[in-house]
This record gives structure tokens, C-alpha cells and sequence, in this order.
């Protein structure tokens, strides 16, 4: 996919702002830029690749235009870091053995499972208006996990990470959200390193939608906890139900 026309190529920048957004609101853009990447003609295993580079390029504009808000990590995002990227480089190293076709199952059913969670009410789309830290070995276990997920699948692994960032380590709502975005940043290049490594990656479809998604994660840090995330929420959740019922039709049809 070397070759992108004007239309397509629009799709992709302008799909990439609003993943942008919703991932510096909370998280679950990739539940968004995967089915987008696959309706522009990348099969599941391609589109899982590809779009570690766009999720890469957002994460580290969020969180850069999260210090310029003055809001910083310090070096008590090493332990949650730490134990994130040792779950997503073996998520990734089982991800890149997965056939396409299983890929293409596991999303479409991902999708909808995330589409019938946000119906539910528009908390999942906003960070929690508290927080409690836990037990020391429940959040390592929690960070693990979610960073297999992360590094195997990468959809809606934002959300997760946000709650056990201010859940379980005790940040605020604003702090957890900046430190979410470094962590992610860092993983997705050790697991991006390997999905390239395997030629799961076609990089110009990436590069676009992450051009599209530095000015919505931009957009977003500055809304992150704005009424911004409840316009959002039932367009996340119309795309998720079409992308996953069209992939299950695919799969089933096959």
C-alpha cells in the first residue's frame, strides 16, 4: 500500500484526528483507527501493525502537550512503565504468530464488546472523579495484563491503563492521563520494533493517521475532562458496531 489516492488519504488524516482525540481524552482510538485501516484494504494482522506507528506519533504529542500545560510525569511512572512493557513485548510476540483470520474474529468481537461496555453510560469515555490506590501486587498483576492486551491487540487499552494509573497508583485524573501517554509511547516503539521486524507494518497508511492524530490528541489534552468526550460517544459507538459486525460477517462469509 505504497499507493494512497486523495480520497483515501484524506479518510485516513481525518479518521487520525478523531482517534487523536479520543485517545487523549482517555483512550480506545485504536478501537477506531484498526477498522479504518482495515476498510482501506489492509487485511487484520497488517492493520494490527500499522497502527502502532499512528498510536506511537499520538502518544507522544499528548503527552508532550501535556507538559506544556505544565502537566509532568516523574519517576514514579518507572514501576508501571516497567511492568507494562514487559506484558506488551510478550503480547506482541504471540500477536505477530496470529493468522489474519483469527485476528479479524478477535477485533470484531473486541469491537463490539467495547461499543455494548460504552453504551452503558459515558464514564468509560471520562477518567474516574476519584482515586484509591491498591495493593502493590494487584497492580503489578493489573499492569501486566494490560500490557499483554496492549502489545497483542493495542484497541481500547487506553482505557484500562487510565483507571489502574489513578485507581490503583493513586494519581488524579489530569496526572494519570499524561502518564498513560508515556507509557504507551515507550511500549508501542519496543512492539512496533517487532511487528516490523515480522513486515507487519506498512508505514505511510500509519504515518497518516498519525499526522491526523497529532492535532486531535493535541485538541484532546486540552478537553480531557470536558463535555468533548460525551459528543464523541455515540459516534465511537456506531463505528465499533459497524466494524464489528462487518468483520464477523467477513470472517463468517469466508
Amino acid at each position: 500500500m505504497t499507493d494512497i489516492g486523495l480520497l483515501t488519504g484524506c479518510l485516513l488524516v481525518f479518521g487520525g484526528v478523531f482517534a487523536g482525540y479520543v485517545n487523549a481524552v482517555a483512550g480506545g482510538g485504536s478501537a477506531l483507527t484498526i477498522p479504518l485501516f482495515m476498510y482501506c484494504g489492509l487485511d487484520a494482522s497488517l492493520a494490527n501493525g500499522t497502527n502502532r506507528v499512528s498510536v506511537g506519533i499520538q502518544a507522544i504529542s499528548a503527552n508532550l502537550s501535556f507538559k506544556k500545560a505544565g502537566v509532568s510525569t516523574d519517576k514514579t511512572v518507572f514501576w508501571p512503565m516497567l511492568w507494562v512493557i514487559t506484558g506488551s513485548t510478550v503480547g506482541a510476540c504471540i500477536a505477530v504468530s496470529l493468522s489474519s483470520s483469527f485476528l479479524n474474529i478477535v477485533f470484531s468481537v473486541i469491537f463490539l464488546v467495547l461499543a455494548a461496555i460504552i453504551a452503558r453510560g459515558p464514564g468509560l469515555l471520562k477518567p474516574p472523579d476519584h482515586s484509591a490506590a491498591g495493593h502493590p501486587l494487584m497492580a503489578v498483576v493489573s499492569y501486566l495484563f494490560i500490557g499483554a492486551y496492549g502489545g497483542a491487540f493495542q484497541a481500547g487499552v487506553g482505557v484500562p491503563l487510565l483507571l489502574a494509573l489513578v485507581q490503583l497508583g493513586g494519581l488524579d485524573v489530569v496526572k494519570g492521563n499524561a502518564f498513560k501517554t508515556l507509557i504507551i509511547f515507550v511500549y508501542t516503539g519496543l512492539v512496533l520494533l517487532i511487528f516490523s521486524g515480522v513486515g507487519q507494518v506498512v508505514w505511510l497508511p500509519g504515518l497518516l493517521v498519525g499526522l491526523g492524530g497529532v492535532f486531535g490528541s493535541v485538541i484532546g489534552a486540552k478537553h480531557v475532562i470536558s463535555k468533548g468526550s460525551n459528543l464523541v460517544r455515540w459516534v465511537v459507538i456506531i463505528i465499533l458496531s459497524i466494524s464489528g459486525f462487518r468483520g464477523l460477517w467477513i470472517a463468517l462469509s469466508a
